[in-house]
């Protein structure tokens, strides 16, 4: 079966996020996914991806949640079918090109470590 992955310039990268275990033949994306996902790995220095963490609490913003590992630290992205703009604006996040449908805003935040990450997690989920 091929995944979605398999139709960007970088399958390695994102073969193990939950987007891309849907069959690419099922699920027909529009193209500007695809370069999206590409241009971000370009935009932000994409090393791998990392988990699918996100906040135990229940917040509109984080649905889709991917970390990434990137030359400079790591990148949180999430992509909430709701409107979240407030939430986004609230937890210093910035709108990005859609990286999981074109149905779902996509939001990322750039962290200096994983601890910072870790950091942000544990006081979200008080």
């Amino acid at each position: 079966m091929k995944t979605l992955s398999s139709k960007t310039s970088h399958p390695n990268i994102f073969k193990d996020t939950y987007w891309s275990g849907f069959s690419s033949e099922k699920h027909k994306l529009n193209s500007a996914i695809f370069e999206n996902r590409d241009n971000f790995v370009d935009d932000y220095n994409i090393i791998s991806y990392v988990n699918k963490k996100r906040p135990h609490n229940v917040y509109k913003l984080f649905d889709h949640c991917e970390l990434y590992k990137s030359r400079d630290g790591f990148v949180y992205v999430t992509s909430p079918y709701e409107d979240a703009s407030t939430e986004a604006d609230e937890y210093d996040f910035t709108e990005y090109s859609q990286l999981y449908n074109m149905k779902a805003k996509t939001y990322v935040r750039e962290f200096e470590s994983k601890v910072e990450f870790n950091k942000f997690l544990r006081e979200l989920n008080q």
